[in-house]
């Protein structure tokens, strides 16, 4: 999956970690067990996820819960 942002303010790299990008690189890409690409060029963000294809009780945050 790619996001890209444009029109919008001019981006520039985080000086400090935020909630949101810990977010985004530790708990997404552990879920997904693969690294998150997030770019901050000035035109806008790009993330790029590699989102595997699995059976849903195999997600850690589903683990210990019956499937609905």
């Amino acid at each position: 999956m790619h996001w890209s942002e444009r029109d919008g303010p001019q981006v520039s790299e985080p000086t400090r970690r935020g909630f949101g990008l810990d977010l985004i690189e530790k708990i997404v890409a552990h879920e997904l067990h693969n690294a998150v690409d997030m770019t901050f060029a000035p035109e806008g963000v790009e993330c790029t996820l590699r989102v595997p294809v699995r059976d849903r009780t195999e997600f850690e945050i589903r683990s210990g819960r019956k499937p609905d």
